[in-house]
């Protein structure tokens, strides 16, 4: 599991990595691993423990399952209808039930956890 200390120490050499480039690539790239490094800051400093991390981390996979589960039925049963448009249908679904919300929430505890 991370630790605060370890990611302070990431967003220290960030920064200071930051400061001394002029490269516009190297600082959006320093820009956009500031951005991942930042929310795990926060949890970290919340004092939030490896197990409720963990059981976070489960409820977001069975929360992804079941809303996958019931997109792929919904398409399924236009499918049967003969309905076309089905790649469009399931990305609204996708949209409606927050499905890349869910999946980056578990991108962000599965990265804190290794």
């Amino acid at each position: 599991m991370k630790t605060l200390e370890s990611v302070s120490n990431q967003i220290k050499d960030l920064r200071n990595q930051f400061a001394y480039t002029n490269d516009k690539s190297k600082r959006r790239s320093l820009q956009a691993s500031f951005a991942r490094l930042k929310p795990v800051l926060l949890i970290l400093q919340s004092g939030i423990t490896e197990e409720s991390l963990r059981k976070q981390l489960l409820s977001q996979e069975q929360r992804l399952e079941a809303v996958t589960s019931r997109i792929n039925d919904q398409v399924e049963e236009m499918e049967k209808k003969g309905s076309l448009g089905t790649y469009a249908y399931r990305k609204k679904l996708e949209s409606d039930f927050n499905v890349s919300d869910i999946e980056s929430r578990i991108e962000l505890l599965c990265y804190i956890l290794n």
